[in-house]
């Protein structure tokens, strides 16, 4: 090297970096961030930082009521951050109780503390939210639970989940709620599938906590969907819901999951009037899925035969959800109707029409292998006359399933091809008449040819009606 020459170091530049490595970056940050408590902290390095975290953090809210005032002055005073929202998770937290009272029937006053606490929760967020613009996309995902609940009979309940959770995330959660279960002389339900269950303590698990609301609920624009899982075990009344949904002028999508009534005096829900609910007309997606727990109506009786509560389903139902369904894209209903009612009522009613139906699923009694050919044929023939009057469809599920049996029928356009599969536990051949229903399906209403599918399933991969669901 020359003598008086000079080396000029040059340090990289977070500019230099091409916009997709930048990318990565944010979102490795972001999906450490449970790890780091103190990653928001980033949001200083600069402009751009600053916009990436705060997307990332306010993307999802999990609230208590003891946590709106914090929404109050970090979002509401901060209307950019409102347009980064997309869920609020709305965790209701219910009294707890102890050991002295998890096995004994419910007392009135706890009945009504619970609805109390469920009344102005919901009340104090709709009040702050009824502030807030019109959003493009914000869902409201309620859920309601005492910390108790883990403590006693039901450890191994997932009670809490996230936007966010994989399939192993959740597996990691039930294997944490699996080692907190209490298994002494006082709980012996550690494993609900084989021991005693104190009837009062699973009949806490599904009280109703339908809210009273002292006044009529704020109007809330920004709130596009709503969502109650199956984490929330305790009952909420048609009544309730009617008077959650008709405040929200701009809802577009409803989920709802509740669980069948585990005994006769356990509450459920009314499907007919249910099937009645006012959505607002800006619905357009509908899922409800019943869930059951048949291994838990053995609670009380530690000896006898499990005695299952299935409420009849009435025609009705699948009648009213046919007639509902007309104006809506994609509507999923299971186990709290049966397909043949929702096509029976199309076959009955031939102006029945669904311009805007893009997908259908629906669960069926018959769809087991101990079901009638003759009932399976009439099902799938009649549904394949209904889909002639959805021009715009491209998806049908028919299914069913339980423990070591599952069933399902699919009608599929994808691109340039039109499939129909039959996947089962068990071997069934389709009927030459059902296969030219549909034939006629893929011919009117994309102008071509079927493929015809069929995959078996093994029977040691369904252990209950959630892998049927898959």
């Amino acid at each position: 090297m020359a003598e008086g020459s000079s080396v000029t170091r040059r340090h990289a530049s977070w500019h230099c970096l091409p916009l997709e490595l930048r990318a990565m970056i944010f979102k490795e940050i972001a999906c450490a961030r449970e790890e780091h408590p103190g990653w928001c902290a980033y949001a200083a390095v600069s402009r751009e930082w600053q916009h990436h975290i705060e997307a990332a953090t306010f993307r999802m809210l999990r609230l208590d009521e003891q946590h709106m005032n914090t929404l109050r002055t970090t979002i509401q005073r901060r209307p950019e951050r409102q347009k980064l929202v997309r869920h609020i998770w709305l965790d209701i937290e219910l009294p707890t109780y102890t050991c002295r009272c998890c096995d004994r029937d419910e007392s009135s006053w706890s009945i009504v503390k619970n609805r109390g606490s469920v009344a102005d929760a919901i009340t104090a967020l709709f009040k702050v939210l009824a502030e807030w613009d019109e959003q493009k996309d914000l869902t409201l995902e309620i859920n309601a639970y005492s910390p108790s609940d883990s403590n006693h009979y039901f450890g191994e309940w997932l009670y809490r989940s996230g936007i966010d959770d994989t399939e192993e995330e959740l597996s990691r959660q039930a294997q944490q709620a699996h080692d907190r279960m209490v298994d002494s002389k006082t709980h012996r339900a550690a494993n609900p599938q084989t021991r005693y269950l104190p009837p009062a303590s699973v009949q806490r698990a599904f009280r109703s906590v339908s809210p009273f609301f002292r006044a009529k609920l704020p109007q809330v624009v920004a709130i596009t969907g709503v969502i109650i899982r199956r984490q929330f075990r305790r009952f909420l009344c048609t009544e309730s819901l009617q008077q959650i949904l008709k405040r929200l002028p701009r809802l577009e999508h409803v989920t709802y999951e509740p669980w069948r009534p585990v005994d006769m005096h356990s509450p459920q829900v009314d499907w007919e009037k249910f099937a009645t609910l006012a959505f607002p007309k800006s619905v357009e997606k509908v899922t409800v899925f019943q869930d059951f727990n048949d291994k838990l109506q053995n609670h009380g009786r530690p000896f006898n035969p499990p005695i299952v509560v299935r409420p009849p389903i009435s025609p009705g139902i699948g009648k009213e959800f046919a007639i509902r369904s007309m104006c809506l894209k994609e509507i999923s209903l299971s186990y709290m109707v049966n397909a043949e009612d929702f096509f029976q009522a199309g076959c009955k009613f031939r102006t029945l029409l669904w311009p805007n139906l893009e997908s259908l699923a629906l669960t069926s009694k018959c769809l087991t292998q101990e079901g009638s050919h003759k009932d399976i044929d009439s099902l799938l023939y009649n549904a394949g006359v209904a889909a002639l009057r959805m021009p715009r469809l491209h998806t049908l599920v028919l299914w069913n399933g339980n423990e070591r049996n599952a069933c399902a029928f699919i009608y599929r356009k994808t691109g340039m091809s039109t499939d129909i599969t039959w996947r089962s536990t068990w071997g069934f051949k389709l009927n030459p008449l059902v296969v030219e229903a549909w034939e006629e399906v893929a011919f009117k209403l994309h102008v071509s040819t079927l493929r015809i599918n069929k995959d078996s399933i093994k029977k040691d991969e369904i252990r209950n009606h959630g892998d049927a669901s898959k």
